[in-house]
Parts: structure tokens; C-alpha cells; sequence
């Protein structure tokens, strides 16, 4: 498995309506992407930065999937306070209860 860690800070002023895009605009269209099995959204309300987390079957899904991905997430361009960071790693371990 792999994961792509893409990690951005929102505009003060701007998260409300970060997560309205996320809702309305991303998080529908997240589960069409071919061979994400996760994909995980954390917030810092002290920075207002964030973390997305997506976890690929494995490294030929996650580069299959990069120009969809890149798409459904350019609607977040207008609240970012500049551009977004990305890592892919390796997992090593997954769990799940």
C-alpha cells in the first residue's frame, strides 16, 4: 500500500467555507477514484492547517489516480495560504477495528 500525504494550510478567515468545499465539492467525487481504499482528513484548529491522507492498493494505483485527484482538489485553490506539500510513503502497517 501507499500513501499520499498532502498537507496545506487554509487562509485565516476562510476554513468555514474550506469545509463547505470539501463537503459539497470533494468528498463526493473522492469515492470515484480507482483503487483509494482511504482517505483521511485531519485539521489543526491552532494553525488551521491540514493533512489529507489517501491510501492507495498500491504505487501504480496512486500514480493512476494523481491527475484525477489534482482535479477534484483544485477547488480548494482559492482558500489555501499557499501551495500544498506532498509525500508519498511507503505503509508499513494498517488497522482497522
Amino acid at each position: 500500500m501507499v500513501a499520499r500525504i498532502l498537507q496545506f494550510k487554509v487562509i485565516p478567515g476562510k476554513f468555514e467555507d474550506a469545509i463547505a468545499t470539501m463537503n459539497e465539492q470533494i468528498v463526493p467525487k473522492l469515492a470515484d477514484v480507482d483503487d483509494m481504499t482511504h482517505c483521511i482528513i485531519t485539521h489543526n484548529p491552532d494553525s488551521d492547517e491540514c493533512v489529507t491522507t489517501a491510501i492507495y492498493r498500491d504505487q501504480a494505483s496512486a500514480e493512476a489516480a494523481q491527475v484525477a485527484t489534482q482535479q477534484i482538489w483544485a477547488a480548494m485553490g482559492p482558500f489555501l495560504a499557499g501551495p500544498p506539500t506532498l509525500q508519498v510513503k511507503n505503509v508499513l502497517l494498517a488497522h482497522n477495528n
